[in-house]
């Protein structure tokens, strides 16, 4: 819900974030590189800027307030949330996603 609240101011806060450390020293975009500009993208509802440029960004941040909101409305309502272990397979694939990314990102120069 926080999220959400804070959508309008997005922008002015996301000024406030520091440089990347890793892209600033290396001139290359680290993995989480983009994540904060998708943050901004997504609360404009520019979900076009979102995707195209910060493909998994974007899904992390709709997964996280969407989770948000399950894990709000279970507690409301006493239900207890599902807390399983992701598998290995799913570790991989989530390892391969970053991979992938990071490789999509430094290709489109995020």
């Amino acid at each position: 819900m926080l999220a959400a609240a804070a959508a309008p101011l997005a922008a002015t806060l996301a000024g406030y974030v520091p440089a990347c450390l890793f892209k600033t020293w290396t001139g290359l975009p680290c993995p989480l590189c983009g994540t904060t500009r998708a943050a901004v993208a997504l609360a404009d509802l520019d979900l076009a800027e979102a995707f195209l440029r910060y493909p998994l960004q974007s899904v992390f941040w709709i997964a996280a307030v969407g989770g948000g909101l399950v894990a709000g409305t279970a507690t409301l309502l006493g239900r207890p949330l599902l807390r399983r272990p992701l598998p290995r397979w799913a570790w991989t694939l989530v390892a391969a996603a970053v991979v992938l990314n990071w490789i999509y990102s430094m290709v489109m120069g995020v």
